[in-house]
Formats: C-alpha cells, structure tokens, sequence
C-alpha cells in the first residue's frame, strides 16, 4: 500500500493520507483482479524472516534548530532569530499574563510558583487554557511548552490548538506515568482517535518534565519530545488563524496537577 507517498514536502504529487489509502485499496482490487500480486506476512517477515524493522534511527539533539526551529532561549537575544519569529513567550513568572484564572468545584487554572497551573478535580475529565494571543497563527507554526505532573497518581497534559473560529480542536497528550502520547481530535460528539497511545522512550517518567513541541504546516503535524522527533500525522488543513494553548486530563483518580512552564509559539516571519 503506497501509504507513504503523501507529499509530506508538497508538490504536484501531495496526497492526503486518506487519498493515499484509496489508491493503495484500488491498486489491490485491480492487482487481484487480474491474479498479479503477492501476499505477504509482515508481521512474520519481522518476527521469524530477518527483514530488519523499517523503524528510523534517534534524531540528534539539534534537529530542531537545524530545522529553523529555535529555542525559547534562542529567540529575542543573541541569536539569530530570521527562521522563526515569537508571537508569544512566557515563562509565566508574572501574573499579568493574560492566561485565565479560573476554577470550580471541577477544576482550578492559574499562576502558581512561577509557572502555569491546571488542576483537574472531577475525574475522566479534560481542562484546557488558551493562550493570550492577539497576531495571526494560521499556515505554518509551532507551539513549544515544558510541562510536569505536579501531582497525581495518574494524569496527562499536553498541548492544543483549533481554528479560531470553529468548535473542533486537536490535542497532543503524553501521559508520564505510563510514558504513552497519543494525538486526537475533540468534535461535537466526542472525541476522535487521529494516534492511539503508543509508547515512547523519549518521555521522562513520573515527575519529571517534559519539553512538547508541536509543529503544524498546513495539514501535516510533526510532534518532538525533549528536542528528539517523535512522529507525524495529517489532519484537515484550514485558512483561518488558529487558536493555541494547554490542557490537562484525569482517569480514575484525582486531583490531577499539572505545571507548565516556558511556553512559546512561532510562525514565519
């Protein structure tokens, strides 16, 4: 199935995953059709045949500024900051922010000890907090945040982002005490699964923190973990400006604490 000829890099040649699929189910009707085609195992292939896992090799610690991605660090000091430009950096060690102070018997979002804080009280439950941005996020972007569970014995958060003017949003997730991300989509009637949780070494487990970087073009999504590449995934490119910001989620026990810290978003200059 030529699945992987999606045109990740554009051209005359771009398909979307879903059109990529329906070529691939044609070509093996026709294939079928005519009886030239060859059935193979994969899964035995990688088990018992010796084909090697076509899985890709880590990504050095630097790929994201070899990308033009650069640091919050990086970015309005010394650096050279022509690939990227900041709409927004806090490292919320002021309360003037503009984040959403906010809380009922659910769930509590605000400033906490130089950081940003969602607590989550009701469990199964997902809580989230825009950003303070006012400039245009639409095309080409990147969201970068530190992040923590701050307490709980079981908890995710991560990063969001949607079109500013529809009701559908998309979240990127990691849980650190399973050390699973998953990435999906919030619509009307639930939610729909675009990555199911997968496992991932690159996530710190337990307490530690965690650096999320999202990186949205259009209709591609690359995900990075503590500036290593994680995976990828198409989803419905949009024209209008895009609304960003944090989430966090409980299971079965609460409350769930989460703290952020050192949050950014990029466009093109």
């Amino acid at each position: 199935m030529p699945i992987e000829n999606t045109g990740l890099t554009g051209g005359n040649n771009e398909l979307t995953f879903e059109e990529a699929c329906d070529v691939a189910v044609r070509e093996l009707n026709e294939a079928q059709n005519t009886g030239i085609y060859y059935d193979v195992d994969v899964s035995w292939e990688l088990s018992e045949g010796g084909i090697t896992n076509p899985e890709l090799p880590p990504l050095p610690a630097d790929y994201l500024s070899n990308c033009g991605i650069k640091r919050l660090s990086e970015l309005g000091e010394t650096g050279d900051d022509s690939d990227v430009r900041a709409v927004l950096t806090d490292d919320f060690s002021g309360s003037a922010g503009g984040w959403a102070v906010d809380g009922d018997a659910d769930y509590d979002m605000g400033y906490k000890d130089n950081e940003y804080e969602i607590a989550v009280k009701k469990t199964h439950l997902a809580v989230w907090s825009f950003a303070p941005i006012t400039a245009s996020v639409s095309g080409f972007f990147v969201l970068d945040v530190s992040a923590r569970l701050y307490k709980g014995a079981k908890g995710s958060y991560g990063l969001l982002f949607k079109e500013k003017d529809g009701s559908d949003f998309y979240v990127f997730s990691i849980d650190p005490i399973a050390r699973t991300y998953k990435f999906e989509k919030s619509v009307k009637t639930g939610w729909e699964t675009i990555i199911d949780s997968a496992s991932s070494d690159l996530i710190k487990a337990g307490r530690l923190a965690n650096r999320l970087t999202v990186a949205v073009d259009n209709g591609m999504v690359v995900f990075y973990l503590n500036e290593q590449k994680l995976t990828a995934a198409s989803i419905s490119s949009w024209k209008t400006p895009a609304a960003v910001g944090l989430c966090a989620s409980s299971e079965d026990t609460v409350p769930v604490i989460v703290r952020f810290d050192d949050f950014g978003v990029y466009v093109n200059p």
